[in-house]
């Protein structure tokens, strides 16, 4: 008994001297990291030269199907005959998967181009009416083909528009694509194509203020005109000489945002499978319009009295048709001007 008393005290003498003793050593705090400050490259970009009032010239406006003329705004669609012809890459579907509702603001109706010193400019007319401004919830883009052979070569395009205040030029949303392996049309040219073994628009030039240059191209809600997007595009970057300044161009609407890999869409999708979407027919800058393949709407020139009418082939590149004269080719092929 009088040992395991002296062993209890023992035990308990011990306890006592390790807590009054020194403290038990303690581990470092952990040091709380210093966050590293992120640099967001979009707002590092420092514009050198911004558009200004943008021309247009009055032989460059061109008409589009007019979708809306016949449909009343949350209706079904009434797309126009001849007006969507996905097997030929003209589309024309304003409207979503149910065809229940038709969307104005993705029913572009006419388009126009023009330019100054510094910059090719174009804008882009969807459906209003008086009593509703769209609020251009959409994907607005262009494409430009220099060749003319119906294959696009340089896609321009902004993202999403609604929120910009009208008459401002910003590069928020912008961006250009070019086709550099030149394989977008995939087997037929214009003309639908099953499976699409391409890349469409590969090469990303410009991205928001990135690229070579941080002017290359910008866009705009109209300060005019409700339900118009404008574009300005800076022409030293497309190193076109001036005296071959002959292509044709045409414009876009989506809904979703425009997929540059997987152009042209009527090659990537099957019909049925988009909807929602919409591009314009084709018009031809600095020359007179002519038989080019979805041309949009003009008048063909009347001959001279007396003036047999004789089929000509005018060649202009890679590209070449067939006109009566008098001949509207591109003033750099010569064929304008004498029929043979």
């Amino acid at each position: 008994m009088e040992k395991r008393t002296f062993l209890l005290l023992f035990v308990f003498v011990v306890l006592l001297g390790a807590s009054c003793g020194e403290e038990p050593t303690q581990l470092p705090p952990t040091p709380t990291p210093i966050p590293t400050p992120t640099i967001d490259p979009y707002e590092a970009v420092v514009h050198l030269v911004e558009p200004g009032d943008p021309v247009y010239f009055p032989e460059q406006s061109a008409y589009d199907c007019n979708t809306g003329r016949y449909t009343p705004v949350d209706s079904p669609a009434v797309i126009g005959l001849g007006c969507n012809r996905w097997d030929s890459n003209l589309i024309e579907i304003p409207e979503n998967a149910l065809g229940d509702t038709y969307f104005p603001y993705l029913d572009i109706i006419k388009q126009q181009m023009g330019e100054d010193d510094t910059w090719y400019f174009a804008r882009y007319y969807v459906y209003t009416t008086e009593d509703a401004t769209p609020l251009m919830l959409a994907s607005y883009g262009m494409e430009i083909d220099f060749e003319m052979e119906g294959q696009g070569d340089l896609l321009i395009f902004v993202a999403d528009p609604s929120g910009f205040e009208p008459g401002v030029w910003t590069v928020e949303g912008v961006q250009v694509w070019e086709d550099d392996n030149e394989d977008i049309g995939a087997e037929t040219i214009l003309y639908s194509d099953e499976g699409n073994s391409g890349d469409g628009y590969e090469t990303l030039l410009f991205d928001q203020g990135l690229g070579e240059d941080p002017d290359f191209a910008w866009a705009r809600l109209s300060p005019e005109y409700p339900g118009v997007v404008e574009f300005a595009i800076k022409k030293s970057i497309l190193e076109m000489d001036p005296e071959d300044e002959v292509f044709s161009w045409w414009g876009w609407a989506s809904q979703e945002v425009l997929e540059p890999g997987k152009f042209d869409y009527v090659d990537s999708y099957a019909e049925g499978e988009m909807y929602q979407l919409e591009n314009t027919c084709r018009w031809v800058y600095n020359a007179p319009p002519f038989d080019l393949a979805n041309i949009c709407s003009y008048t063909k020139p009347t001959p001279a009295p007396g003036q047999k009418d004789k089929v000509t082939c005018c060649m202009f590149g890679s590209t070449s048709w067939q006109c009566t004269c008098p001949c509207p080719c591109p003033p750099q092929t010569g064929c304008g001007a004498t029929c043979n």
